[in-house]
């Protein structure tokens, strides 16, 4: 006795192993496929062919729980497939009856299912779905990102091993200059083909304009000093390294001042020229020696306003003293310089 595979009742090729006595024995078939017609091949040469009883101890092997994704990402489903051909199906731990079985596990999980063949033979099946968790993408460590007005910033993406940005761009770093407040996307993939999208608020913030002013001009007489005022907002640095928002200068020649305006790392320099004007040569002309009772013509040159000690405001004056006596002269030249 033998049993065979055939296309058709030709072709017939052994698929068990062929036995042949008079009082009982056991043949085994491998590799049957389900669905497929088998033949039992009797052999009369064995004894009466017709008073034989025949029994199948145990049914067809059913294949493995197949599907495409026995790994995935969490938050992913995947599809087991039960065996074709079973009567009957239970999965576990769900309880569920049909053949194939959609799941979504949060966890590494091992997944039963009970299949029953011919003749009632039950065979437990098993597949494990390994659960990878998402990467955490972060763009610049999840910091407040801030740039000012016409200047780049740079876009770091990490956590996954590959990136795509809003940009288009694949780059983990990326470089944007946006013209007002945006935001930018980046999907990040891990080894596993796992995927984690994050994006980033760039506030742009208004250049400064930084300012000098002085109350009292841009000129001053050698030796007087004077008050410079930033404006602007924010801290103040000028080029002696100060940090007040106002500046006493001195300056014995003509000179520039700077101040550095910065607003939360927005910086503007603004530049103030001060003149220093010499002072001017002041003589008094006359006869310095005269009689009691006398007078004499005092006069100074050189000047635009005088102030006498004598109270007067003109350039000459008219002395007739009675005694030694010293006179000075207050003047004023075109650049508002006092001597």
């Amino acid at each position: 006795m033998q049993i065979f595979s055939s296309n058709g009742c030709c072709n017939f090729v052994p698929v068990s192993n062929f036995e042949e006595n008079s009082t009982g024995f056991t043949i085994t078939a491998n590799n049957l496929t389900i669905g497929n017609d088998y033949y039992l091949m009797v052999d009369g040469f064995a004894g009466d062919m017709c008073n034989y009883t025949i029994s199948a101890n145990a049914g067809v092997q059913f294949p493995d729980i197949s599907t495409t994704k026995p790994a995935i990402c969490f938050g992913d489903s995947t599809l087991l497939e039960g065996p074709i051909g079973a009567s009957s199906y239970e999965w576990l731990p769900s309880g569920d009856t049909t053949q194939n079985l959609m799941v979504t596990p949060s966890t590494t999980t091992t997944y039963t299912l009970i299949v029953s063949g011919v003749c009632g033979n039950k065979q437990t099946l098993t597949q494990t779905v390994t659960v990878n968790p998402l990467p955490t993408v972060q763009i610049n460590s999840s910091n407040a990102i801030t740039v000012c007005d016409e200047n780049t910033v740079n876009l770091t993406a990490s956590g996954a091993s590959t990136y795509v940005w809003s940009t288009t761009e694949s780059n983990p770093t990326i470089t944007v200059q946006p013209t007002a407040d945006s935001t930018f996307y980046v999907i990040g993939t891990d080894g596993n083909g796992c995927k984690d999208s994050t994006s980033a608020l760039v506030q742009v913030l208004t250049k400064p304009t930084a300012g000098i002013i002085s109350l009292n001009g841009d000129s001053i007489c050698l030796g007087e000093s004077t008050t410079l005022y930033a404006s602007g907002g924010g801290s103040y640095t000028w080029n002696d390294s100060s940090t007040l928002d106002s500046l006493v200068v001195s300056p014995s020649i003509n000179t520039t001042y700077s101040v550095v305006v910065d607003v939360a790392g927005c910086l503007d320099t603004a530049f103030y020229s001060m003149i220093v004007n010499s002072l001017p040569t002041v003589n008094i002309s006359g006869i310095d020696t005269i009689c009691i009772g006398d007078t004499t013509l005092l006069y100074s040159t050189d000047g635009s306003s005088y102030l006498w000690n004598t109270t007067s405001t003109n350039d000459t004056i008219i002395v007739s003293p009675t005694s030694d006596t010293n006179y000075s002269v207050s003047i004023t030249d075109l650049s508002l310089i006092h001597i």
